[in-house]
C-alpha cells in the first residue's frame, strides 16, 4: 500500500481515479471494514482505485484537548487497511489549518481538486470539516458539479447497538475482551517489547515475559487467557494485568500496572524482543494473597483452567499448538 503523508504529498489527481472513504479509523473495527469493503469493490467495478482519506492524530486531540485512548497505532491501523484491500492511504496532518477547514473547501479542494476523487463512501451518520458540519448529505448536494458519486454504508451493529471505537474502548477497559473482540473482528491486541522483571516468576518455576510500558489502552486489571505472538511462532499464555498486590502491596495508579504473561509450553528467553498478545478472555480478578505458597496454588488452578479451555480456542482460531 502506499502512503502518502501531508496535504503537499498528492500533487495531482492520479491516473486511476480513486474511490475513497474518509475517518480516523481507530482500532479499524466492523464498521470500518464494511466501509474499506465497499470502497474495494466500488473500484473494481470502475476500474478505480481504493484509498483511504485518514488523519496521524485523532483529531480531539486539537479539538478536545485530549484523544480518546487508541484502539491500535498509526502502524497497526495502516497495516489493516491495507490488508482490507486498499491501495493508497492519504494521511493527513490535523492541525489548526486543518480544523479551520470548512467542509465544502474539504471536499472541494482536497478530495475533488487534488485528489480527483471518483467516489466516495461514507457511513449515514459520519461527520467531517469544521465544526463536523460535513455529512453524506452534503456530499450528495456536491456530487453533481465535483463529477463523483457517493455511497451511503449501512452502520455495522453489535448485540443491539451501532459499532464504534468508543463501545470497544469501554469494553477493553471493563475487561470485556471477548465482546471487544466481537466488533473488532478480531482479538484486541497490545504490543511491547520484553524487559528484564525482578525473577520472581521463574523461582517459583512461573516465569514471565514482562511487557515494557506504558500502554495506551489496557484491558482491566484481571487475569486472562492470552495468545502470544513471538518472532518464533505462536503460544497461547496467562496473563496478570495489575499492581502486583502479594508482593508490592498493591500500589495504585495506572503507571504502576504491569502486564506479566506466562507462555504455556515454552522456552526461551524474550528478553529485548517484540511480543504480541491477543487478548481472549478473562478468568478472574487480581487476589492479594497471603504468601507466595497461596500465589503458586492459584496459578496453577489457573493454568489448569486455561489447558481446559484450549482446545475450544483451537477451533476459534484454527490454531495449531504451540
Amino acid at each position: 500500500m502506499r502512503r502518502h503523508f501531508g496535504l503537499a504529498a498528492v500533487e495531482a489527481p492520479p491516473a486511476r481515479r480513486p474511490v475513497t472513504t474518509l475517518g480516523v479509523f481507530d482500532g479499524v473495527h466492523r464498521g470500518h471494514l464494511a466501509l474499506l469493503d465497499a470502497v474495494v469493490r466500488w473500484a473494481d467495478e470502475i476500474d478505480g482505485a481504493p484509498w483511504l482519506v485518514t488523519f496521524g492524530e485523532h483529531p480531539d486531540k486539537l479539538v478536545a484537548g485530549h484523544a480518546p485512548l487508541a484502539i491500535c497505532s498509526l502502524e497497526e491501523r495502516l497495516a489493516l487497511v491495507e490488508a482490507a484491500g486498499i491501495e493508497d492511504c492519504w494521511i493527513l496532518p490535523f492541525d489548526e489549518t486543518m480544523r479551520r477547514i470548512e467542509a465544502r473547501d474539504f471536499v472541494n479542494d482536497l478530495l475533488v481538486r487534488q485528489l480527483g476523487m471518483a467516489g466516495i463512501a461514507l457511513g449515514e451518520e459520519a461527520r467531517f470539516g469544521y465544526g463536523g458540519a460535513g455529512s453524506i448529505d452534503l456530499l450528495r448536494e456536491l456530487a453533481a458539479d465535483g463529477g463523483f458519486g457517493v455511497r451511503g454504508v449501512p452502520d455495522v451493529a453489535w448485540d443491539g447497538a451501532r459499532i464504534s471505537s468508543t463501545r470497544i474502548r469501554d469494553a477493553v477497559k471493563d475487561g470485556r475482551v471477548e465482546h471487544a473482540a466481537a466488533m473488532l473482528g478480531r482479538p484486541f491486541a497490545t504490543k511491547g517489547h520484553v524487559v528484564t522483571g525482578d525473577g520472581r516468576g521463574r523461582t517459583i518455576g512461573i516465569p514471565t515475559a514482562n511487557l515494557e510500558g506504558p500502554f495506551a489502552l489496557v484491558p482491566r486489571v484481571g487475569v486472562y487467557l492470552c495468545r502470544a505472538i513471538t518472532d518464533t511462532g505462536a503460544h497461547y499464555a496467562m496473563t496478570n494485568v495489575g499492581r502486583r498486590p502479594t508482593f508490592d502491596g498493591g500500589t495504585p495508579g495506572p503507571e504502576h500496572v504491569t502486564i506479566e504473561a506466562h507462555l504455556l509450553d515454552f522456552e526461551g528467553d524474550l528478553v529485548g524482543k517484540q511480543l504480541e498478545l491477543r487478548w481472549l478472555e478473562r478468568t478472574r480478578d487480581e487476589e492479594r494473597f497471603t504468601d507466595a505458597d497461596a500465589l503458586v496454588a492459584r496459578i496453577h488452578k489457573d493454568l489448569a483452567w486455561a489447558r481446559e479451555r484450549l482446545p475450544a480456542w483451537d477451533e476459534r482460531l484454527g490454531a495449531r499448538r504451540g
